[in-house]
C-alpha cells in the first residue's frame, strides 16, 4: 500500500512539474551589451509644439487611415491631426453630457471607430466623422484600453491595497456578460510627506507610484511584465497564464531626477518599461540605460531575441511617456511638448 502511495505521489509531482515547464519558458537568451547597440533610426514627422493652437497632448494613438487621434488636456478636446499636420479636426466635446468626455486616460483606435476611456471610467465610442455610436459606464474603474475583440473590452484598472502596493486588475468587459477579473499584477510604491493646502504636513503622509506593470494586448493574448526580473507572461483571453519567457539580463536602474530617491529608499527598478505590439513581434522597452538613452529589444512571438537597439538620442526620455504604434515613435512630454518620429530601422 504504501509503495502504491509513493508511485501515485511521484507520478501526481511529475504532472504538477510538467504543467509548470509547460506554462514557463525558461531562456538561454541574453540581453548584448547596451554598449554595443546601435541607435535606432527614425525621423521627425510632426512636433505639436510648432503649432501654437495647440496645447498638451497627453495620450494619444496613430488611426489605421494614418492620421494622429489624441486628448489635448489643456485644451480638454480629442483632436485628430494628420501627420502632414496640414489638416485637423475635433471629436466630441468636454462635459458631462451624453457623448461629453472629461480628462481621457486612454484611446482606442481601429478601422471604423473612436474609443475613449475618461477618468468616470466611460467608454465612449465614436465613428470617424465624430457621431456619438454607444457611451458606456463601466461598472468598474478602469485607465486604460489594452484592446478589443469584437464587443469584447480588455482593460486594466488600479486599486490601492493594504500592502505599500497597489494592484492592477486586468479586466474583460462586454455588455451582454459585464466585467470579469482575469488576473492582477502589483505596482510599486512608497510612502511619503505630503502638505495641505495650508502648508501644513498630513498626518499618515501620501504614498507615490514609484513604477508600473507593462501590458500589451496580441488579439488572442494578452502578455504582462512586472518586477526586477526581465521576465514576460502571457495569458490567454480567459486570463490564465499559458507561457512566459524570462531573459537574461543586467540589473535595471531608475533614471531621472528621483533615482536618487528611490535607491536611497532601497527601491528596485522594473526590468521592463513597457511592451509594444509589432507586426509579428513585441518590441520591449527596458529600464537599462546609456547616456540616459534606454533600451528596446524585439523578440518574435516565439521569444527569440531579434534585434536590440539604443533608443535615439531624441526627446527627453526622463520625462517623456513613450509609445511605438504602427511604426512610429511618440513622445509625450509636458516640458517639450509631443513629437511623432517615423521608425526607419527594420525591427
Amino acid at each position: 500500500m504504501k509503495i502504491k502511495n509513493l508511485c501515485f505521489l511521484m507520478v501526481l509531482v511529475l504532472v504538477i512539474s510538467g504543467f509548470t515547464l509547460s506554462c514557463r519558458r525558461e531562456s538561454s537568451q541574453a540581453l548584448p551589451d547596451i554598449n554595443s547597440l546601435p541607435e535606432l533610426k527614425v525621423e521627425l514627422v510632426l512636433n505639436l509644439s510648432d503649432y501654437p493652437d495647440i496645447g498638451l497632448p497627453a495620450t494619444g494613438r496613430i488611426s489605421p487611415q494614418g492620421e494622429f487621434v489624441f486628448f489635448d488636456s489643456r485644451l480638454n478636446q480629442i483632436i485628430v491631426m494628420s501627420l502632414d499636420g496640414q489638416s485637423k479636426r475635433s471629436i466630441g466635446s468636454y462635459g458631462q453630457g451624453p457623448g461629453e468626455y472629461q480628462y481621457v486616460y486612454d484611446i482606442l483606435a481601429d478601422d471604423n471607430s473612436l474609443v475613449i476611456l475618461d477618468n468616470r471610467s466611460h467608454l465612449i465610442e465614436y465613428d470617424w466623422e465624430g457621431h456619438l455610436q454607444r457611451e458606456t459606464k463601466l461598472p468598474v474603474g478602469c485607465s486604460k484600453i489594452l484592446g478589443r475583440s469584437g464587443d469584447i473590452y480588455y482593460l486594466s484598472g488600479i486599486k490601492a491595497s493594504e500592502t505599500e502596493f497597489f494592484e492592477h486588475t486586468v479586466i474583460k468587459w462586454s455588455e451582454e456578460t459585464g466585467a470579469s477579473t482575469l488576473f492582477t499584477m502589483k505596482s510599486d510604491v512608497m510612502r511619503t510627506a505630503a502638505y495641505g493646502d495650508d502648508g501644513k504636513e498630513l498626518s499618515g503622509g501620501g504614498l507615490l507610484i514609484v513604477q508600473y506593470p507593462a501590458f500589451a494586448f496580441l488579439g488572442t493574448e494578452l502578455a504582462a511584465a512586472t518586477g526586477s526580473r526581465y521576465l514576460i507572461h502571457f495569458y490567454d483571453l480567459a486570463g490564465k497564464e499559458i507561457r512566459s519567457w524570462e531573459v537574461k539580463a543586467p540589473r535595471p536602474e531608475f533614471s531621472g531626477s528621483l533615482a536618487k530617491f528611490f535607491n536611497k529608499a532601497g527601491k528596485e527598478a522594473y526590468a521592463v518599461r513597457n511592451i509594444f505590439v509589432w507586426p509579428d513581434k513585441l518590441a520591449v522597452l527596458g529600464n537599462f540605460f546609456r547616456n540616459g538613452q534606454p533600451r528596446l529589444d524585439c523578440f518574435d512571438l516565439q521569444g527569440k531575441l531579434t534585434s536590440s537597439w539604443l533608443m535615439p538620442s531624441t526627446g527627453q526620455q526622463e520625462s517623456s511617456s513613450i509609445l511605438i504604434d504602427l511604426g512610429y515613435l511618440i513622445y509625450f512630454s509636458e516640458a517639450e511638448g509631443c513629437r511623432i518620429y517615423r521608425i526607419l530601422s527594420s525591427l
